[in-house]
């Protein structure tokens, strides 16, 4: 039934719902991950393998979970099967020596060792205190420009421009882009129960990145990086918290679909999710099947958030005004659903009906 709900909790009048479901959605992800590390160790024969897991276990209850809960951990599990298990034993032996630094339970190194969210590194120093760094946080949200998972290639879609290679933020530009990210969240915490809860339940870090080969704002994320959400060139002079709210929330939405889709695909695994192309009624571009129906539900749910009046109270209005414009044009133009039926016989039922649902939903709005 969780699918068939999903529009219902992207009306966001239900934040008590919406909060159960996102806790069993990521209770359910990290029992996910914890099979596949199982099964990673149990065919691996040199034995490293064990003595890492062994040494995951005896870890205070809070700092394993912030190992499990940390997208990296996601990536590296989800990279498995094409770079080899090596790297995720590497990945887990500095994460658990990085725990064990914060605990003072062993010596810190000559070289940076960081954790496994990005949030903190540790080195050898003169002083007592073994950090080199921690990034900053604000309401439970990691915002990391400086550790080795910031630096790294962002993985594209196949139907969109490539992402630029890592640059550092001058100090001025960073201040800009906390400034504006800590009041969207302040905003989003304090008058957006719902939307917030999903943020906060589902984002662990966020990615704030310059990228010189693409001038415009964007948010992304990605289903091997699940709980990530890069915001690419916020720093720009015209960004506030606006965009960056409606960033945050949109990614959001992806990381819960992410989350069913580990469960169960939208697609019976069928290549033509991501091999077909059909026209996106929104932004005009060709896209794939499995991104048009994460269209349709983003574009639903961002339109119930800035539907509501009471975001013109927080919100720069011309700036609402263009999302309540873009996220309606697919739904309101009429043929959202027609144009996916050609790929009917690939989708799931359930999901299907969900998708008839939000435009139905959309339909009466329209009039």
């Amino acid at each position: 039934m969780t699918i068939l709900s999903l529009p219902t909790y992207f009306e966001w009048r239900d934040p008590e719902a919406l909060d159960f479901l996102c806790a069993q959605l990521w209770s359910s992800h990290i029992e996910f991950l914890v099979r596949r590390i199982a099964g990673h160790a149990s065919a691996d024969t040199t034995g490293r393998s064990s003595a890492i897991i062994s040494q995951l276990k005896s870890l205070p209850v809070n700092h394993f979970k912030s190992i499990l809960n940390a997208p990296e951990t996601c990536h590296s599990v989800y990279r498995v099967p094409t770079d080899g298990d090596t790297q995720l034993w590497n990945f887990l032996d500095q994460s658990i020596l990085a725990e064990k630094i914060f605990l003072g339970i062993v010596a810190p190194l000559a070289e940076p060792i960081w954790n496994a969210n990005g949030s903190r590194s540790f080195r050898k120093s003169r002083y007592s205190d073994p950090v080199q760094y921690e990034s900053p946080q604000f309401q439970g949200l990691i915002f990391d420009t400086e550790s080795p998972f910031a630096k790294t290639e962002i993985t594209a879609s196949s139907f969109r421009p490539e992402f630029g290679s890592y640059h550092p933020f001058s100090k001025e530009d960073l201040e800009h882009v906390l400034f504006h990210s800590f009041a969207a969240v302040e905003v989003m915490s304090a008058q957006s129960v719902a939307p917030w809860i999903l943020i906060n339940r589902l984002v662990k870090t966020v990615m704030p990145r310059v990228d010189k080969k693409n001038f415009t704002f964007k948010g992304s994320s990605n289903r091997g990086v699940i709980g990530r959400v890069n915001l690419i060139n916020p720093h720009l002079e015209e960004i506030g918290h606006t965009q960056i709210a409606n960033s945050l929330l949109h990614e959001a939405i992806h990381v819960i679909l992410y989350l069913l889709e580990e469960q169960e695909d939208f697609f019976n695994h069928d290549p033509e999710a991501l091999n077909g192309r059909l026209q996106s009624p929104w932004s005009g571009n060709s896209i794939n099947p499995r991104a048009y129906v994460h269209g349709a539900f983003v574009w639903f749910g961002l339109f119930m958030f800035w539907l509501s009046d009471n975001r013109l109270n927080y919100f720069d209005p011309t700036i609402r005004d263009y999302y309540y414009e873009f996220c309606s044009r697919g739904y309101f133009g009429g043929d959202a659903l027609k144009r996916l039926e050609s790929f009917r016989h690939i989708i799931r039922d359930d999901v299907w009906q969900a998708l008839e649902t939000m435009d139905k939903r959309m339909a009466e709005l329209a009039h």
